[in-house]
């Protein structure tokens, strides 16, 4: 009898020390950089108020979080590398090119300057750009790089 209660025990503590770790994992709480514990936890925010999926834990290469303002302004800015290109293939993203979305997307990063990482709109890219009130999220994926740019100006 014994024995049946520990077979039974040992999967339950596994299966629970497991959703542990991938919830630490997800949330970005094995990352020892507070900064980056905040990007990782700013990134998740940043998905659920604009309701984008990107699926998986991709890698952050790059951030810049601007401070915030009186009045509320700031921006945010982040470089994820995918694992590949099915991790946000829940995002309708436009694949024409458009000027006037790179000449908003560099004009919206001269503001906090500070910006190493901008895409490289030689190449071929998708991107997708959502506006709320005053507030807007621009993102660009680069498919060869496999890199995501995620850059939320609030105004």
């Amino acid at each position: 009898m014994k024995k049946k209660k520990i077979l039974f025990i040992i999967p339950i503590f596994g299966l629970i020390f497991i959703s542990i770790v991938f919830f630490c994992d997800y949330t970005g709480m094995f990352k020892t950089d507070p900064d980056e514990q905040y990007a990782y936890k700013t990134v998740r925010t940043i998905q659920n108020e604009w309701k984008i999926q990107i699926d998986g834990s991709p890698e952050l290469i790059d951030y810049k979080i601007s401070d915030m303002s009186f009045r509320g302004d700031s921006e945010k800015f982040f470089v994820l590398k995918l694992k590949n290109e099915n991790q946000i293939q829940t995002i309708k993203m436009n694949r024409i090119q458009d000027t006037d979305l790179e000449n908003a997307f560099i004009q919206a990063t001269q503001s906090g300057k500070g910006y190493d990482k901008m895409p490289d709109f030689t190449q071929e890219y998708t991107w997708k750009k959502i506006d709320k009130d005053n507030d807007s999220l621009f993102i660009i994926y680069s498919p060869q790089e496999l890199k995501l740019y995620l850059l939320e100006s609030r105004i």
